[in-house]
């Protein structure tokens, strides 16, 4: 996998691209971060329209019965939710859950009808399941996740004591507002391990105590969830499907909020850089027409480097569990 780089070295990268007479007047994190986020969020609506496949999540919930209505995951990005699944508890297969127009379901709320629904919509931020379900099943809610926020990294990792619930990082700073802390009501006393080249979040950690300015050590009883990220409570735990440590070498520390190291690559990568350094000229009074005929040209090449990567398979409902069509098509009369 290509190495990606952390976001102080993207905030560097915008600082180089704004004008060097100006560059100063622009604050880390009162602009340029901000910047960047939005930026991000511009990319992934692009992306999210024409290749959502990288950001899928599949979300599991259980299927009470009497009830209709479940709630989506918290990190939906812009409600796309794109596929629901039921399990069939007598024979544990999936079948998918056919999505309708909330205008075409009213004659499907009814209690005679079977008890496994059949359809679903969505309303506000919830998924609605139709006919409610009266057993317990499990469902499966397929969603495309928001992006992690982009915050600038505390340390990157240099040695790995696991058992002992202790890293060492290359150098961090202890304060409460820009670093790091040991306060425990402190959002600062919790950091996100983040992996070095995807910029995935492999563990959110309580900091216990800090030595000189290297070694960090988590706490082992401290709260559940923080942030609705479930908390590490021992490092030993955060392993692979064949239990090796996944914490290693070159990982970086953050802020709980959010990730250090960008997910996107090329071009993608590029069309952020170019996106946030135009907003921070513009905010500065640098005429920035030029960088934003460069995000438009990058738009066009981002569009065609995630189209056509797959096609669709001619008959969607046929399901190799049953001789015909599980469902027909929902009609209005």
């Amino acid at each position: 996998m290509a190495l990606l780089q952390t976001v102080d070295t993207l905030v560097e990268e915008v600082r180089a691209l704004t004008n060097e007479i100006n560059q100063d007047s622009l604050q880390t994190d009162r602009d340029i971060l901000p910047a960047l986020n939005r930026a991000q969020d511009h990319m992934m609506s692009i992306l999210s329209t024409h290749y959502p496949e990288p950001f899928l999540v599949e979300h599991r919930f259980d299927a009470i019965g009497g009830r209709g209505v479940y709630e989506m995951p918290e990190n939906t990005w812009s409600d796309m939710v794109t596929k629901v699944e039921m399990v069939d508890p007598a024979n544990n297969y999936r079948y998918e859950v056919v999505r309708a127009k909330y205008r075409d379901t009213t004659k499907f709320r009814s209690q005679s009808r079977p008890h496994i629904p059949q359809y679903y919509t969505i309303v506000g931020r919830d998924v609605e399941l139709i006919p409610a379900p009266t057993g317990v099943y499990d469902g499966v809610m397929w969603y495309v996740r928001a992006p992690e926020k982009m915050v600038l990294q505390q340390g990157r990792i240099t040695l790995v004591d696991a058992p002992n619930n202790r890293i060492k990082v290359d150098s961090f700073t202890e304060d409460t507002e820009t670093g790091i802390s040991t306060e425990t009501d402190n959002l600062r006393s919790w950091v996100n391990i983040v992996d070095g080249q995807s910029g995935e979040i492999k563990a959110t950690c309580q900091i216990k105590n800090l030595s000189g300015t290297q070694d960090i050590e988590f706490k082992s009883n401290t709260d559940d969830t923080i942030l609705n990220r479930t908390v590490t409570k021992d490092l030993t735990t955060v392993v692979d499907a064949d239990g090796n440590l996944i914490i290693n070498k070159n990982d970086y520390i953050c802020a709980v909020d959010g990730t250090c190291v960008g997910y996107f690559l090329q071009p993608s990568r590029n069309f952020i850089i170019s996106h946030a350094a135009a907003d921070c000229a513009r905010a500065l009074g640098v005429p920035s027409d030029s960088m934003y005929r460069e995000r438009d040209l990058l738009v066009k090449e981002v569009r065609a480097a995630w189209t056509g990567r797959e096609a669709s398979l001619r008959r969607k409902n046929n399901s190799p569990h049953w001789n015909v069509n599980r469902f027909r098509p929902m009609r209005r009369r």
